[in-house]
């Protein structure tokens, strides 16, 4: 809920983006590492039950090998062949990750924060006025502590963005520092202030 309460002079918001970037990609630092060590101990398993285990799934057509042509004296050729698929699922989700680093931003606009982020089905893009913000918090996890990066929590009163994550970013100290402040100052400007009702709750971080 709001309740206008406008300002005589209310002080004017700066013109063009404030704060731009995009996240570290060493936030995923965790992902490729579990990627590494996954395709190795899948890499020693192969090994394990074939000293050339491509040439086998070659040979042998593993590949495109008819279901029916398959037997259990095949088990040997059958786990290399799932070991060899289990592995690009690793390189996927770790390319997927990195690809997703690159390709998302965040900007804190005069009025809004503006998250722009990889997607399975593309870009997606999402805006939120500043004035809903009613909660920031910084967080960091063990591999962000690493490489000094923290993640921003930001709830709104905005049904379609309760919940904006800015994270993987560097001086997340600062820049929450500036959210606050261009905060307030765009609920000045507006004449708005944030109440938060008795049977309001925040929805909870899914």
């Amino acid at each position: 809920m709001t309740e206008n309460t406008a300002p005589e002079n209310p002080a004017p918001l700066k013109k063009g983006p404030l704060w731009h970037s995009s996240p570290s990609s060493f936030h995923y630092a965790g992902t490729y590492l579990i990627a590494i060590i996954a395709i190795w101990i899948l890499h020693m398993i192969q090994m394990a039950l074939s000293p050339a285990p491509y040439e086998l799934v070659m040979v042998y057509g593993g590949w495109s090998r008819p279901l029916a042509d398959w037997s259990f004296s095949d088990w040997p050729l059958i786990v290399i062949t799932l070991c060899y698929l289990t592995m690009l699922v690793f390189i996927a989700s770790a390319l997927f990750k990195y690809l997703q680093a690159k390709m998302t931003s965040f900007t804190v606009d005069n009025d809004q924060i503006i998250v722009r982020q990889l997607s399975p089905v593309g870009i997606l893009e999402k805006r939120t006025e500043l004035y809903r913000l009613v909660d920031f918090s910084k967080t960091q996890t063990f591999v962000d502590t690493l490489f000094g990066l923290s993640t921003l929590q930001l709830r709104s009163t905005d049904a379609n963005t309760p919940l904006v994550k800015v994270y993987g970013i560097r001086n997340g100290a600062a820049v929450i520092a500036l959210i606050r402040e261009e905060t307030e100052r765009c609920r000045v400007l507006k004449g708005v202030r944030e109440i938060t009702s008795p049977g309001y709750t925040i929805p909870a971080d899914k």
